[in-house]
């Protein structure tokens, strides 16, 4: 059984302030198309992006 990762983008106002209680994979960062966005596990192991939208 080949299993495919599952990822979440979420839209959000505040990329940094929703790290509280989540397993950090990459920090909140600008990206070069002009996006600001971290990527967590959260409780239950899910990947999660967040993207701040302006």
């Amino acid at each position: 059984m080949n299993l495919t990762p599952h990822a979440t983008f979420l839209p959000h106002t505040d990329a940094d302030a929703s790290l509280a209680a989540a397993e950090v994979v990459q920090e909140p960062a600008a990206r070069p198309w002009d996006a600001r966005g971290c990527v967590f596990h959260d409780p239950a192991g899910t990947l999660v992006r967040i993207d701040e939208v302006p």
